[in-house]
């Protein structure tokens, strides 16, 4: 039996409200949240406010990484959750929750890879 690395998920969030998506401290305060609910380490962050709408960020985490990209024209974000750890899967979907449900939106796509 191989060992389990880890869990990548890659969400959909539908319904959020514009003003929460375009809000770059919002995003970054519910990325941490979530983080730290977590009890999980960020090591790096990168984040960008577009002009016009929109924002993106990734936490680096000692245990991989946490990005996200919103579209406030849409009510729309995507999530991609990395962990390595054997409890990847569980931990991510309470990540993407948290996330989703600070920011008033309903994931409506989730996929996932183990390996």
């Amino acid at each position: 039996v191989a060992t389990r690395l880890g869990t990548h998920i890659l969400l959909e969030v539908h319904s959020a409200p514009f003003e929460r998506l375009n809000s770059s401290s919002m995003v970054l305060e519910a990325m941490h949240a979530a983080i730290n609910a977590g009890s999980l380490t960020v090591v790096g962050e990168l984040a960008h406010q577009f002009p016009v709408m929109g924002f993106s960020a990734i936490l680096l985490i000692s245990e991989s990484h946490l990005s996200i990209h919103t579209w406030p024209e849409h009510s729309t974000l995507t999530l991609d959750i990395h962990l390595c750890s054997g409890e990847g899967f569980n931990l991510s979907c309470k990540l993407a929750l948290e996330i989703a449900s600070a920011l008033g939106g309903k994931i409506t796509k989730q996929n996932a890879i183990s390996h």
